[in-house]
């Protein structure tokens, strides 16, 4: 109960990128009435239209896991076809394609040909995180093209991708990363930075515990956490 009250109240959190934390949470595994009844309250109040985005799929994915029906795996869809589909449709598309099939065809060519086919941020942001772990090395520049991205939930999934991909590239803009005015951005730059300098990330966590307000500790604490 206590992990379902924490859930709600970053549903509702000022700091967007919280909120899209908290709604990818919910899409990955959240099921309860509920949290369905939370979920419908914040879709009628969220004001962004990223955050209204995600929480639409949001709802779609709880009243499919309520109905016990995790929907049919997707069939094969062809780029032309994949274009012409809705923002939701190609969210479900790309969540539900098999990471082994991704992979097969995660040449630089073909995954800038499916991004230049993403209606929106959020649906690229989705084919980053799944084809992060195995995205063409002579593609990494795509990671760094958006990394001060306006869309903040493209923005997380090429923070990720580029600490895991290209480390070099992502300590090159650790300052203006570490700088930023989201705390979640800043502490999963901290995180990205102790895979090689632990005691300078160190540091930079005990500034953000000893000065930060409460959602700069609590995305202090959630950078420790997964360490």
């Amino acid at each position: 109960m206590e992990d379902l009250e924490n859930l709600l109240s970053e549903l509702r959190a000022p700091v967007k990128t919280f909120r899209i934390f908290a709604i990818e949470k919910v899409i990955k595994s959240g099921a309860s009435s509920r949290l369905l009844e939370e979920l419908l309250k914040c879709q009628a109040s969220e004001a962004d239209p990223e955050c209204s985005m995600l929480l639409e799929h949001a709802v779609e994915s709880v009243r499919q896991r309520l109905r016990k029906d995790g929907g049919a795996a997707a069939s094969r869809v062809t780029l032309a076809d994949f274009a012409r589909l809705s923002v939701s449709e190609q969210l479900e598309v790309v969540k539900k394609t098999g990471v082994a099939q991704l992979k097969r065809d995660a040449s630089a060519e073909n995954i800038k040909r499916l991004l230049g086919m993403s209606t929106h941020e959020v649906v690229k942001a989705e084919i980053v995180k799944k084809c992060g772990s195995f995205w063409p090395d002579d593609y990494v520049s795509y990671f760094e093209e958006n990394l001060f991205s306006a869309s903040s939930t493209l923005q997380l999934a090429c923070l990720e991708a580029v600490i895991l991909k290209a480390p070099d590239l992502f300590r090159r803009h650790f300052e203006k990363l570490v700088t930023s005015h989201d705390p979640l951005i800043r502490a999963i730059s901290i995180r990205g930075l102790a895979k090689k300098y632990p005691r300078s990330a160190a540091a930079f966590l005990a500034d953000s515990m000893r000065r930060g307000d409460y959602y700069s500790r609590l995305a202090a604490l959630r950078a420790i956490s997964v360490m």
